[in-house]
């Protein structure tokens, strides 16, 4: 089975550590001890040499590997046009389990093709960083990914109210048992990457440096010392 498939349905919550740096040896052993899943962030690295991209990528592989290389539309800080783009997931597709791409990217189509002829898998991912939508258009967001013929589902929206808290919290729980990645943003950010998983979600994400790389993401020491407290039979 593919390794990240596995630990997306481990029945525990699972933590993605997200790395946007080239770390210690020293650092890096601390994180991928506690980690269940790297992401590892391209478009956050100094370097798009492509040599430069796959030792990074050979020193994350110990877990789980899932490479993003985020559009600035989406909150990232890749700069590259879209061929460009697409040629760094297709050179890394060897050293990962699977990639995260946007739902609306030109490139979905063709890396899901080439993606499954490896047996790695794909998440598509949408991102809005003003509002979480509402049920109705989360359903379609959801099914539109699933049609792309991606194998996971990442709905990341900003959460600033209690109403929008609730919805996206009834989405995830209405999901549980199937591929979806919830995540929430902004004011009740934090909570979300402890509730969501706990009800479901497939995947929480934190971060290994010194600052969030999304509102509402807490470091990954605070991430899994919160839900072993506060998720009930956490192995």
């Amino acid at each position: 089975m593919n390794r990240l498939v596995e630990a997306f349905y481990n029945p525990s919550p699972t933590m993605a550590v997200t790395f946007a740096q080239d770390l210690s040896d020293r650092d890096l052993e601390n994180v991928l001890a506690v980690a269940d899943v790297a992401e590892f962030r391209v478009d956050l690295y100094p370097d798009n040499d492509l040599e430069y991209l796959k030792i990074q990528a050979g020193r994350l592989a110990t877990l789980p590997l899932l490479v993003t290389n985020r559009t600035i539309a989406e909150g990232g800080n890749c700069r590259l046009d879209e061929y460009d783009r697409g040629r760094i997931f297709l050179e890394l597709l060897s050293y990962v389990d699977g990639l995260d791409v946007e739902l609306d990217s030109e490139l979905l189509k063709d890396l899901v093709a080439a993606t499954h002829q490896k047996d790695k898998i794909v998440i598509a991912s949408t991102h809005n960083f003003v509002e979480t939508p509402t049920i109705r258009n989360m359903y379609k967001l959801y099914w539109r990914s699933l049609e792309s013929g991606a194998d996971f589902v990442k709905l990341a929206f900003a959460v600033n109210t209690p109403e929008e808290f609730q919805r996206l919290v009834a989405f995830t729980i209405s999901h549980r048992e199937e591929n979806l990645i919830s995540v929430g943003m902004g004011k009740f950010g934090p909570l979300s990457r402890i509730i969501l998983p706990a009800l479901g979600s497939r995947l929480t994400y934190a971060h290994a440096g010194k600052s969030e790389l999304a509102l509402g993401q807490m470091d990954y020491l605070e991430t899994i010392s919160l839900l072993h407290r506060l998720v009930p039979d956490l192995e």
